[in-house]
């Protein structure tokens, strides 16, 4: 009976220890994570980008990605290395550095290393137009279906994926012109606009209207949804990212979008 006792006992006591050092297991792994995570690289694109990252060229970051990403780290002992890159370098170098620890801009939607690894709740539903000019001439009608897009030149951003595009172009019989700044594309609608049509994420387009003060009311915009599904915009994560400040920046996330604080960011920006 005595030997039972003590067995028993022996066994209480083993599984209050182990109720005990779980939780201070999973706070310790954190920990961690965290605290061994001292440098974290955030990826910036090049001009590109905006408003989701903006860069000075004196070292201010700014825009809707940037923004929040300043808001996650404020509170937090790890320091940001900003690194500003053209969008094909940076796909390479973050290929490159696969095992180290960065966060950058991604999407499900998108191919490769942006679409491998994403934050666990989105930033940004992405929704995308056609930007065409208005007829000069009153006696012509404005374009007033994708249909009639036939044998235009569809101006697109250097390097970065439309998902679903691609078939539409083909049927359309699109020829594709390719350039490096909105500023390029906004000038090609002027020069010709009976040809020409800017094919981008509104958000951006408004966004760079406002920062050329390109004259509005000579151009509008077609919705591309039918043809380009809105899609959710995420940042993304290095493969080599520990898993526990994979979560910490997770929650972060739920929270500035919990508090109205993502919201905010994002409206200064349209």
């Amino acid at each position: 009976m005595y030997n039972v006792y003590r067995v028993y006992e022996a066994s209480y006591v083993f599984k209050f220890i182990q109720f005990l050092c779980v939780p201070w297991f999973m706070f310790a792994f954190l920990s961690e994570a965290r605290g061994s995570e001292t440098s974290l690289t955030y990826y910036v694109i090049e001009e590109q980008a905006r408003p989701f990252q903006i860069s000075s060229g004196e070292g201010g970051y700014s825009g809707i990605a940037s923004d929040l990403v300043e808001a996650i780290f404020a509170q937090s002992d790890i320091s940001l290395n900003y690194e500003t890159l053209p969008f094909r370098r940076m796909l390479r170098k973050m290929e490159q550095t696969r095992d180290s620890h960065w966060i950058a801009l991604g999407s499900p939607e998108w191919q490769g290393i942006q679409a491998e690894r994403l934050s666990k709740f989105p930033i940004f539903t992405a929704h995308h137009v056609a930007v065409v000019a208005k007829n000069v001439n009153p006696s012509q009608t404005n374009i007033s279906h994708l249909s009639e897009l036939k044998s235009k030149h569809a101006i697109l951003l250097f390097g970065f994926d439309y998902p679903g595009l691609a078939p539409f172009l083909k049927k359309q019989e699109m020829t594709r012109q390719f350039v490096k700044t909105y500023d390029s594309a906004f000038k090609l609608i002027q020069r010709h606009p009976q040809e020409s049509v800017f094919i981008e994420m509104e958000l951006r387009v408004e966004h760079n209207l406002k920062r050329f003060s390109f004259p509005e009311d000579q151009i509008y915009s077609l919705d591309m949804s039918s043809v380009i599904p809105d899609y959710d915009i995420h940042l993304a994560y290095s493969p080599g990212l520990e898993n526990g400040l994979v979560e910490m920046l997770d929650a972060e996330i739920l929270k500035l979008k919990g508090n109205g604080q993502l919201e905010a960011i994002i409206a200064r920006y349209r």
